[in-house]
């Protein structure tokens, strides 16, 4: 019989650290996080400025997994694990529930995706305390080391919100408004000192503009809005209420008194520039090129930037819900901007880097932006000759790749690369970050090939790599002999 590993730390402790389940060292000394993973905790736990007595350390399973592997247990083993882990949790009462990786998130949330939801200041109805997911340890002891400073992170709002209650963030989201209702909303919306805005977007094809769906406004922390353009696949206007409302925004956006934000201004404002004829006029603060500035070393999506510089929880998934869901996705979107470019600016005084924003990245947003509109002269002839050698190297790379699995096997197959991989070769299954899933992306097969060397691996990523370059760039259509 499997030996069990027991919880470990005060029954009071105002922390609950929850793991997946315990290796081989932990088993050898019967007690959890105590390998290299519990290395990574405890520096993480002194750097917070947070006492291991302080924490009650558990995890999903208290008996190691079969070749390491969690998903090997059964339903039901999972269930028992989970049934006995709540149990500690109602006797301990604890101030703050910290999942480490998305097994143990699953195991008292109900959601996945630890990498999206991780510094998201959640509340738990069933222990009555706060839940605040970070990746395991083990997760950057893996070789995601870019996680160690997000880690840290995380541990310091542990230690912040402690002894907090919780306070949620409250915003207003407006969506819904009348014809008449959102021309009154643009025209106050011009009285504006600072402007956040947020497009949603159709996806551009070669030859083809992209198609605002919806657009989000915010002239003030915790309030924002969001105006529809389409329903599905039906306008959300007639012809004359969309010019009016598109002249309205223009005005609105090209009012130069206006200080503009936004994340990722060059897309939005490409979009307005190349489809709508709207040219923002004062570009304020683009937070995710500031982001980039105060934070390098860190990633720049609006949804980690808001993990830094907000209190709001994960919402992205608002926006596969549909109808007043996705429009409130995209005027907190919006919020956030604002929030974030409010939130930042103290730092970037702080800091001494308002100069360099203003003078070096800010200035470069408007001359990139017209090198994407314009598009990228493209010789036919020598694009010809270059997709003839990669259409010949894909040729020659399958036939090899085919020799060394002994079948047929399709690169872009996930299904059928799981397959080969973890079950015909057993090779250890690899999870994705984001949706804790079994994955047979690049990050895993590079995984995979420094511990199992074959040329396989190379193989699957060359395939990968030529299909995308012809189908992206060498089979595109051109506009006027240019790629945009």
């Amino acid at each position: 019989m499997a030996k069990e590993v027991p919880f470990d730390g005060p029954k009071d402790a105002p922390y609950y650290l929850i793991g997946e389940a315990p290796g081989r060292q932990e088993v050898e000394k019967g007690k959890p996080f105590v390998g290299g993973a519990g290395n990574i905790l405890r520096k993480l736990l002194s750097e917070s400025g947070i006492g291991r007595v302080e924490c009650r350390i558990a995890n999903v399973m208290r008996i190691k997994p079969p070749k390491n592997n969690f998903n090997i247990f059964s339903q039901h083993e999972v269930e028992a694990g989970i049934e006995y882990l709540k149990r500690d949790i109602g006797e301990c009462s604890p101030k703050v529930l910290v999942p480490l990786g998305n097994h143990a998130l699953k195991a008292v949330y109900g959601v996945t995706g630890i990498t999206n939801w991780r510094g998201s200041i959640l509340w738990s109805d069933e222990f009555k305390c706060k839940v605040i997911p970070t990746v395991h340890p083990s997760f950057i002891q893996g070789g995601n080391w870019e996680y160690a400073p997000i880690s840290r992170f995380d541990f310091s709002l542990m230690r912040e919100e402690v002894d907090k209650p919780f306070d949620p963030p409250l915003y207003n989201l407006r969506t819904g408004m009348t014809f008449g209702e959102t021309i009154q909303e643009i025209d106050r919306l011009k009285q504006s000192e600072y402007l956040a805005f947020d497009l949603e977007t159709t996806r551009a094809q070669a030859g083809g503009n992209a198609i605002i769906t919806a657009v989000g406004f915010s002239d003030e922390l915790g309030y924002a809005c969001s105006i529809p353009f389409m329903k599905g696949l039906q306008s959300a206007w007639t012809a004359r209420e969309e010019f009016r409302i598109l002249d309205a925004i223009k005005e609105l956006l090209e009012t130069p008194s206006i200080k503009v934000i936004a994340h990722n201004s060059q897309f939005d404002m490409g979009v307005l520039a190349y489809t709508y004829g709207i040219c923002v006029a004062n570009l304020w603060r683009d937070t995710m090129c500031v982001a980039h500035v105060l934070h390098p070393e860190l990633p720049k999506a609006l949804a980690f930037v808001r993990s830094l510089y907000t209190k709001q929880p994960y919402y992205d998934h608002w926006s596969s819900l549909g109808g007043d869901w996705f429009l409130r996705y995209n005027a907190m979107d919006a919020a956030m901007a604002f929030e974030i470019a409010m939130n930042m600016e103290p730092r970037l005084e702080a800091l001494e880097l308002t100069t360099v924003y203003d003078k070096l990245v800010g200035n470069l947003i408007p001359v990139l932006m017209g090198m994407q509109i314009r598009g990228m002269k493209v010789d036919d002839t020598k694009r010809d000759a270059a997709r003839k050698f990669l259409e010949q190297e894909l040729i020659d790379t399958q036939h090899e790749l085919d020799a060394l699995a002994g079948e047929t096997v399709d690169a872009l197959s996930p299904k059928m690369l799981g397959n080969l991989l973890y079950n015909k070769m057993g090779l250890p299954t690899q999870f994705s970050k984001t949706t804790g899933k079994p994955t047979t992306n690049e990050a895993a097969l590079m995984k995979l090939s420094k511990k199992y060397p074959s040329k396989m691996f190379s193989c699957i990523i060359k395939i990968r790599g030529c299909r995308k370059t012809i189908s992206t760039y060498l089979d595109a259509s051109l506009v006027d002999g240019r790629m945009h």
